[in-house]
């Protein structure tokens, strides 16, 4: 009986069944030709994100197996571990994935767990459209709006932002159960509701959302019912069951509720007003939209995948003009209109300019309640809430049409309607090719003797680099000295901190061995072999491995290929030993080539020194083992990345030079001429021009020659001015320059800053006519780089005299900074005038 009531409700839902899968397999496409060929390992995505997925649905087979515990490892941050209270463990995810790799290869059942997501996801907004509709088209068009969009289509590193099933799923049964009085079915929505917490945190907040949004409404009409009031309360003990495994484990470690918090605090991405409107990458509309409306990158490049679709728009916009008793749709309307609102963040944001003035609901309400809506910096995933009312919006819209067509006529038009919003919601995919030789040192590992002992270092310490080691990890199974599982507490870096080799490494520098930290530097490594660590492995795919090459300049590689070298932790003791690091031939230069730059922001800033093979201890670069690295980038170069072929060297690795000035906006080119002639010396030299603007010479001697490069179109005089206009904020920020070129009717203003504030900052450029008066102003949120820029449109003032004055405030609290002017020492309260501007 029940089989024979199945096959009929899967007979009478056929045309899902077929046309939603179909739909899923074109929009990802080629994912599922991928699934079926073992040919390479070709994964849907390359966000790096994706290989904590695979780490999850490794560990979760050792839970299984009783080897590890659901909220703490040791296989990470070893040997003292690290709690995976707040992991973003995604069990659905974690057990589909887990299970088909028994059938198929990790990268193929990694391709069809995201297509079954995709389609459970995507079946759920259907289950419920076809509840409140009952109409299994109209349904199938809801179903595409809900769950084959970019926010679902285009994630699969992300399953616990991207699978939100439990959300129509939970109000489906909730609303049944509260219609037809069952509690039964309010069982399923508080199990499933209470479920989500094991899925994804800012799902479960949405839905969470949604859940008061839902008993408010029911409440307002059933408060004099006890039955309502005794189903709901049963429920929430459900949920607050689920809640409570989830969360007790969090609630216990106030330091790690802290550091969670504490991630990219002040910084919210995916907020572009815009991008509801446009989808930035479709191969097709892009271009045109282009053409017509200039567009700006959207959230510094942030992914958007929140485009709405034109149809679902009109159709939404359709349904409030046609539908009779407006009042059922105001609940979803105001459902929609919230997360809309919210996903905007802070201030509003708009075609890639920032309106810091402009205060939103969220800055408010993570006032008020940082623990729900702090961790929101990627705001986007305000849209999980969103979407489904949105649908049901659209879905009202598409019955009101559907009306006025003849019922033959109507399966055409939904299957043409579906197939172009389909076809507008599309986003390309970018896959991940992972060559195989990447992993042919973990064979070498397998050989080593005595496996149970390997305990691994890998380098560089990065939190993208990590989380490549944790996919490693799911093939060789050694204990890691460090990981990236989900919101890290700080408290996990402690050991790693107290040594004074793996402590340099992880501020991206060189730990040597020099005179004075000799003692130093033998205690960590006796430190290391006590607890274990037995390899390091210097990642050379990596960018930035020249600082942590430097520790190990003078060691023998155990295994060496072209992405990796392997090192043994027992020859570290070799550094000690190096006659180069013993003589500190050039170490009295240190103090003239670091006192001749520029103030100097990390981040964006590359120092270059050119090696010959030769000279891989040469004396000019000695010194940049006692150089405080926390103030840049160092990467050493040899002559052979550009001249005289590519040879492999375990001393110091080929850097690869195409990358070498990705994301640099200050460039120093450092060498020494009594080694490096001046053939390599131009090919260097016209390489970095290549990328960045030509400053000339900054310090020159018998034994340095230093080059400073800018990007393009900053003037050389802010790093080079004998007199900058330098200030020091009376909060942890310092300008270095600030130089102000009046040119026809816009006056261009550049900036570089030797210390930037913390990001709630943003300056205000201001303009005051002779009688003192302010006229026009200009605000801007920084950023993160050294160099900025910013042209004011002067064109709408009155010809005459005025004065261009800088103010820097705080955009949550409008409070200015006072500060003083470095070079004079005036003090200034709020305002500092920049630049006295004429306008004809």
């Amino acid at each position: 009986m029940h089989l024979n009531k199945l096959s009929g409700t899967l007979r009478n839902h056929l045309h899902f069944f077929i046309i939603l899968p179909l739909i899923i397999i074109l929009m990802t496409w080629p994912n599922f030709a991928q699934v079926f060929d073992t040919g390479n390992f070709w994964l849907a995505t390359r966000n790096i994100d994706a290989n904590m997925l695979f780490w999850d649905a490794w560990y979760l087979k050792l839970l299984l197996g009783g080897q590890a515990d659901f909220y703490y490892t040791d296989l990470l941050f070893h040997p003292t571990g690290v709690s995976l209270a707040f992991h973003n463990f995604s069990l659905p995810h974690m057990i589909i994935f887990a299970g088909l790799q028994a059938a198929m290869p990790a990268s193929n059942a990694f391709n069809a767990t995201f297509l079954i997501l995709s389609f459970v996801t995507a079946t759920a907004g259907y289950i419920y459209l076809n509840y409140l509709f009952q109409d299994k088209w109209v349904a199938l068009f809801g179903a595409v709006v809900f769950g084959a969009g970019a926010f679902i289509l285009t994630r699969p590193a992300h399953a616990n932002i991207a699978f939100i099933a439990t959300i129509p799923l939970s109000l489906y049964f909730l609303h049944r159960g509260l219609l037809e009085v069952r509690l039964k079915l309010l069982l399923i929505a508080g199990a499933l509701v209470g479920a989500t917490a094991f899925i994804g945190m800012y799902t479960l907040v949405c839905l969470l959302i949604m859940l008061l949004a839902y008993l408010l409404y029911f409440a307002f009409r059933r408060w004099n019912q006890p039955v309502f009031w005794s189903h709901i309360l049963i429920m929430l003990l459900v949920i607050g069951a689920f809640l409570a495994l989830r969360f007790y484990p969090m609630l216990v470690d106030p330091q790690g509720i802290s550091s969670a918090l504490s991630k990219s605090a002040g910084r919210e991405v995916g907020k572009d007003l815009l991008g509801y409107f446009v989808n930035t990458q479709h191969p097709v509309t892009q271009p045109i939209l282009d053409s017509i409306f200039p567009l700006q990158p959207f959230d510094r490049h942030w992914n958007s995948v929140v485009f709405l679709g034109y149809i679902p728009m009109l159709l939404a916009a359709l349904a409030f003009i046609r539908q009779k008793k407006r009042r059922r749709l105001l609940p979803w309307l105001l459902l929609a209109g919230f997360f809309l609102i919210m996903r905007l963040g802070s201030f509003l944001t708009f075609n890639g300019t920032d309106y810091p003035n402009v205060i939103l609901p969220k800055h408010y309400l993570t006032q008020a309640f940082p623990h729900l809506f702090k961790p929101f910096w990627a705001v986007d995933n305000f849209h999980a809430g969103t979407l489904f009312p949105f649908a049901v919006l659209a879905c009202f819209g598409l019955a009101n049409i559907l009306r006025q067509i003849q019922s033959r006529r109507r399966l055409v038009f939904i299957l043409v309607l579906t197939g172009a919003t389909a076809f507008e919601l599309y986003k390309p995919q970018y896959p991940a090719v992972i060559p195989a030789e990447r992993l042919e040192f973990i064979e070498w590992l397998r050989g080593e003797p005595d496996q149970e002992t390997i305990r691994l270092i890998n380098l560089p310490f990065a939190i993208y680099a990590h989380k490549v080691y944790g996919f490693y990890q799911t093939y060789n199974g050694y204990p890691h000295v460090a990981g990236r599982p989900t919101r890290t507490p700080a408290t996990a870096f402690d050991y790693i901190n107290s040594n004074f080799i793996l402590s340099a490494w992880n501020k991206a520098g060189a730990a040597a061995c020099l005179p004075g930290d000799h003692n130093k530097f033998l205690a960590a490594q006796d430190q290391l072999l006590s607890d274990g660590f037995t390899h390091i492995i210097l990642h050379r795919y990596w960018r930035n491995v020249a600082a942590e090459a430097k520790s190990l300049l003078y060691l023998p590689a155990a295994y060496e290929d072209d992405s990796v070298s392997i090192y043994r932790v027992d020859d570290l003791h070799l550094n000690c030993n190096s006659s180069a690091i013993l003589s500190m031939g050039a170490q009295h230069n240190l103090a003239d080539l670091y006192g001749s730059g520029p103030a100097l922001l990390k981040n964006h800033v590359s120092v270059l020194g050119i090696h010959s093979y030769e000279m891989t201890d040469g004396h000019l670069f000695d010194y940049y083992s006692g150089l405080d690295q926390g103030l840049v980038n160092l990467v050493p170069l040899r002559l052979e990345n550009l001249v005289g072929g590519r040879r492999s060297s375990p001393r110091l690795p080929l850097i690869d030079h195409e990358s070498a000035l990705a994301a640099t906006d200050i460039v120093l080119l450092a060498y020494d001429p009594r080694y490096t002639g001046p053939t390599v010396a131009d090919a260097y030299e016209d390489w970095v021009s290549s990328a960045l603007a030509p400053c000339g010479v900054l310090a020159e001697s018998g034994s340095a020659v230093v080059r400073l490069y800018l990007l393009p179109g900053f003037p050389c005089a802010l790093a080079t001015a004998a007199d900058p206009l330098g200030v020091q904020f009376d909060i942890d920020a310092r300008l270095a320059n600030v130089i102000a070129e009046m040119r026809d009717t816009a006056l261009d203003v550049y900036f570089l800053w030797e210390q930037l504030p913390a990001e709630n900052y943003s300056v205000s450029i201001q303009f005051f006519d002779a009688a003192g008066s302010k006229v026009y102003n200009q605000d801007f949120v920084l950023g993160d780089a050294p160099l900025a820029y910013h042209r004011i449109d002067m064109a709408s003032l009155q010809p005459g005299d005025y004065q261009a004055k800088l103010i820097l405030y705080n955009f949550e609290t409008h409070a200015s900074v006072s500060g003083e002017v470095i070079s004079s020492g005036a003090r200034f309260e709020r305002e500092l005038i920049i630049e006295r501007v004429t306008v004809d």
